[in-house]
């Protein structure tokens, strides 16, 4: 009996416990769009740095970003823009710092 009365709390709690809606990433991330070429993103986004990757284009412009994600202040995040071969924004990616922990 217990255990159906907890079933049926957690279920009646569950709508309340999915997430909202974030941001359509069809269209970018952080007011970038995809295909942005390099030069285009230095100018919207000055001081990042530019290295070599693997990606595609083998370019990577990665930048300090302090804006919430979702929400949580994460102080420290980097926002990494990856290039394909036609020079254009294909894959973004959100680093976030965690909490070093102390070793036991």
């Amino acid at each position: 009996m217990r255990c159906i009365a907890v079933l049926l709390a957690l279920w009646a709690m569950s709508p309340a416990a999915c997430a909202g809606a974030i941001a359509n990433i069809k269209l970018g991330y952080g007011g970038v769009s995809w295909n942005t070429p390099l030069v285009s993103l230095v100018g919207m986004l000055p001081g990042g740095d530019d290295y070599f990757s693997t990606a595609p284009g083998e370019r990577l412009y990665t930048l300090r970003n302090d804006d919430p994600l979702f929400g949580v202040p994460r102080e420290g995040m980097r926002v990494q823009y990856h290039f394909g071969k036609g020079n254009g924004v294909e894959y973004i990616a959100v680093s976030v710092p965690s909490t070093p922990r102390p070793v036991r």
